[in-house]
């Protein structure tokens, strides 16, 4: 079977015929059969034991012969990480903080932390830290500059 075609109903159901054929054979004989079944049923139908287990396992809990996918919730995506559970509530505090013109009320504080190397001239030297560097400097040690700013209302505008 070429990889990745979908196996029709009438192919699971022939897959799943044969598994029960030669489980039963098995129960019967176990000296006869020594191998798993599925993988005496991917000899039997040159079917791998990987979509031999897919196709048997969905079967054992329903016993369907259309093998209807059944239809149910999706996953919600990636699990969320610490720092983006408290995104919401970090956005729910920003809208708090504005006027009806969405300028804030109460001053913002905002960290800024660069990275530089020392003896380097300022066109070269002020690169974050997440940057790619295709070339290594060697001139010096890495710093790093640590800034705060703040947005204020000065005189009905916003300034940094």
């Amino acid at each position: 079977m070429p990889a990745g075609k979908k196996s029709s109903a009438a192919e699971k159901h022939l897959v799943e015929k044969t598994y029960e054929y030669i489980h039963t054979k098995k129960v019967a004989e176990p000296k006869q059969w020594k191998k798993e079944a599925r993988n005496h049923v991917s000899e039997c139908l040159v079917f791998a034991p990987s979509t031999i287990s897919a196709i048997c396992s969905p079967w054992e809990t329903n016993h369907d012969p259309t093998f209807a996918s059944a239809i149910g919730p999706k996953p919600a995506g990636r699990r969320r990480k610490f720092g983006e559970s408290l995104h919401p509530l970090y956005l729910m505090k920003k809208m708090a903080n504005l006027n009806s013109r969405n300028f804030p009320v109460r001053p913002e504080v905002f960290l800024d932390e660069t990275f530089c190397n020392l003896h380097h001239v300022a066109q070269l030297s002020w690169v974050d830290e997440d940057k790619v560097r295709f070339s290594k400097s060697g001139r010096g040690s890495r710093l790093c500059i640590v800034a705060a700013g703040t947005i204020r209302r000065e005189k009905k505008r916003n300034c940094w």
